[in-house]
């Protein structure tokens, strides 16, 4: 796991040519309630940037903070290709 987290992490760095600021949290199955979640919870890692880009830092707007819905201004395919590039000039390729 640590490295796929540093892989993780060198990649958002790449991304935005910085040491780019970020909170990680992690998410486990509920404990001690008496119910088994191994069929429907897997452990995940969620990362919250607080940049939108190398210069912009990201301020929620109030629906976004009464939602506990962020929003993002970029698509998730326009995305993907930006991380996925990121992510091979990070490990060399």
């Amino acid at each position: 796991m640590a490295d796929i987290l540093k892989k993780a992490t060198t990649t958002l760095d790449t991304l935005f040519d910085m040491k780019f600021p970020y909170m990680m949290c992690m998410y486990s199955a509920p404990v001690n309630d008496g119910f088994n979640y191994n069929d429907i919870w897997r452990y995940h890692i969620e990362f919250f940037p607080p940049m939108r880009s190398k210069e912009k830092q990201k301020f929620n707007a109030s629906s976004e903070t009464g939602a506990w819905a962020p929003c993002n201004p970029t698509s998730p395919e326009e995305m993907a290709a930006n991380l996925r590039t990121a992510y091979f000039r990070n490990i060399g390729m």
